[in-house]
């Protein structure tokens, strides 16, 4: 529906509203009109910059300034600044949420002045809040663009970084007298991991090694890769075991299939705790 302004004989002033059918606009009157008619049929145009006075769900916050100014603030990443031209339309809303005016380019004179707009002839209320409306398009982006950044989102699937096991293989005391391997006696498959990071704490008569195999056999040959540790507590590396102490070995590239510690028991009196981290490069 539109509503048109204008002249008419005994109804000077008033409102005369129309009706449309099959895209033609009729009156609604019988009244004859004189003078100046203005058709009001304004629409708001949403695709561009939208601020609002909370700055929720807009692009940049509106403010209050004087009984014509409002001040905008936090703007766009790719805006530096709106000039008056970009001022498309300003809501102005009561504090019980009705509309109290709206203020196009047809019926205002609009200016900016930094990043204050003065619109002519309104009267702006400080308990009021605005919608400010701009012809300024946002970037045309799919649902990975970011407008606080002006930049589009880059989600990686199943990270490689994320490709890590951290585990405790065991953590107890007086394990029984044997040859014990962690986390089995078939080992670990590292797949494409090659980084290993071994903690050990022993005490109590135990020897641990580490083994590794690149074989294929149903039962591999496990062969020893303790000397090809570095040794992060003594800084050194080539240690053929380590007895009853505290150790934290580091595999850089080791790129076997399989890893198992082998920690030797000499009796029941003990304390046997590993962990480990494997991870890609």
């Amino acid at each position: 529906m539109s509503v048109i302004y204008g002249a008419s004989s005994g109804n000077e002033g008033n409102a005369v509203t129309t009706t449309a059918t099959g895209g033609k606009v009729y009156l609604d009157t019988n009244a004859t009109l004189a003078g100046d008619i203005n058709v009001d049929s304004t629409s708001i145009d949403t695709s561009g910059y939208i601020g609002k006075a909370s700055g929720t769900n807009a692009d940049f916050t509106t403010a209050y300034t004087s009984g014509t100014t409002l001040t905008l603030s936090s703007l766009p990443s790719d805006v530096t600044a709106f000039v008056a031209d970009d001022i498309a339309t300003v809501v102005q809303i009561a504090t019980d949420g009705s509309v109290t005016a709206t203020y196009t380019r047809d019926d205002s004179i609009m200016t900016m002045s930094g990043d204050v707009l003065t619109v002519s002839g309104a009267t702006f209320a400080a308990s009021d809040t605005f919608v400010v409306y701009t012809n300024v398009a946002r970037p045309s982006a799919g649902q990975s663009f970011t407008t606080a950044t002006s930049s589009d989102r880059v989600e990686e699937i199943d990270p490689v970084s994320e490709h890590y096991a951290e585990e405790e293989l065991i953590d107890s005391t007086n394990v029984a007298a044997a040859t014990n391997y962690y986390p089995s006696s078939d080992g670990k498959v590292l797949g494409a991991m090659n980084l290993v990071s071994i903690q050990g704490m022993i005490s109590g008569g135990v020897t641990t090694t580490v083994e590794a195999t690149w074989d294929d056999a149903a039962s591999p040959d496990w062969v020893d890769v303790t000397p090809a540790g570095y040794d992060l507590l003594t800084n050194v590396t080539g240690g053929a075991s380590f007895v009853d102490t505290n150790f934290a070995l580091d595999f850089d590239q080791l790129n076997a299939k399989k890893i198992r510690i082998k920690s030797v028991t000499a009796d029941g009196t003990n304390a046997v705790q590993y962990h480990w981290k494997v991870r890609y490069a």
